[in-house]
């Protein structure tokens, strides 16, 4: 009966430890990617989500139960405007913010008789995290002009003279590939004719 030489054995287990290597490397691979490609897609499904919100929310936007202007304010990282988000007939103070690398969202319902937005009552949700900060504008803001190529407005913006708000977000997961970038353009429907 004849074994294997030492030569024979050494060479098959060369072979077994590459196929083993081989498919390690490759599932290792395997595992990266579907990290990679599950982070993209909970960007996308956090931003899509927050965005349609925004939208409707932007599009309906109104005087506040108190009789001030539809937006309260408008900064390059931040937007306050009133919505009535939970269709109830009261005006809800919405403030849009970011604050780090998360996009947040603060709301007031108004309380009391008279109403009135107490600030203590705001209650904050974070939207969107991992967002990438850039030099251009988180919000940016257009007046009765815009035809879709002008530049937007400078600030300080005088509030009374938007008509279009734009929202621009990049964001990305540690794990991500590229960065997931959302650009929309809202125009109130109660600002249109407020020229």
């Amino acid at each position: 009966m004849k074994g294997f030489t030492l030569v024979e054995l050494m060479l098959g287990f060369s072979i077994i430890l590459v196929i083993v290597a081989a498919a390690g490397l490759f599932s290792g691979n395997v595992l990266n990617l579907n990290n990679i490609f599950k982070g993209t897609l909970e960007t996308r499904e956090e931003a899509g989500q927050t965005l349609q919100a925004m939208v409707t929310e932007i599009r309906s936007l109104a005087p506040s139960n108190i009789g001030g202007y539809p937006i309260e304010a408008a900064a390059s990282s931040s937007l306050v405007f009133f919505s009535d988000i939970d269709t109830d007939g009261l005006f809800e103070r919405v403030r849009y913010f970011v604050d780090g690398n998360n996009l947040k969202k603060g709301t007031v319902k108004p309380t009391g008789s008279p109403l009135t937005y107490n600030p203590g009552n705001e209650i904050i949700t974070e939207q969107i995290h991992n967002l990438i900060l850039t030099a251009s504008s988180t919000f940016s803001y257009y007046d009765a002009n815009y035809t879709g190529i002008e530049p937007p407005l400078v600030f300080p913006v005088n509030t009374s003279l938007i008509r279009t708000i734009g929202v621009r977000i990049a964001a990305q997961k540690q794990n991500q590939g590229a960065p997931s970038s959302f650009t929309i353009q809202v125009t109130p429907r109660n600002l249109r004719s407020n020229l």
